[in-house]
């Protein structure tokens, strides 16, 4: 199996209130549903951080930076499944669409992705 794993930061000037109401908002949540449907994932998890104060416990304990304010994980079988999804005009239409709609409330480049073998 394959997974992307993509670590979301809120855009600097929002505060954790205003992602969580974006990140909860039912547009974001169509918008990752159509690229789901494009892209037909055996597993997709979209996952908000906690605020709570063990965070900043673990912050503190491991001298680090703040936790990501969200992240998503989207599982294939291996390339073979995903490659020919991400060629498909639904596939390409629909994270276009959910790109720019992030872009109003993540930074995208402090919002890292990346493939890894689960």
């Amino acid at each position: 199996m394959i997974r992307l794993i993509t670590c979301l930061r809120r855009r600097s000037e929002m505060t954790s209130e205003e992602f969580i109401a974006e990140w909860e908002d039912p547009k974001t949540k169509m918008l990752f549903d159509g690229a789901v449907s494009a892209l037909q994932p055996a597993k997709f998890v979209r996952n908000r951080t906690l605020v709570v104060k063990f965070n900043q416990d673990l912050m503190e304990m491991r001298n680090s930076e703040a936790p990501f304010d969200a992240v998503v994980e989207w599982w294939w079988q291996g390339t073979q499944a995903l490659n020919p999804k991400m060629e498909t005009p639904e596939a390409k239409e629909a994270l276009k669409a959910l790109f720019q709609h992030q872009k109003t409330f993540i930074d995208i480049e402090k919002s890292p992705s990346f493939f890894t073998v689960a």
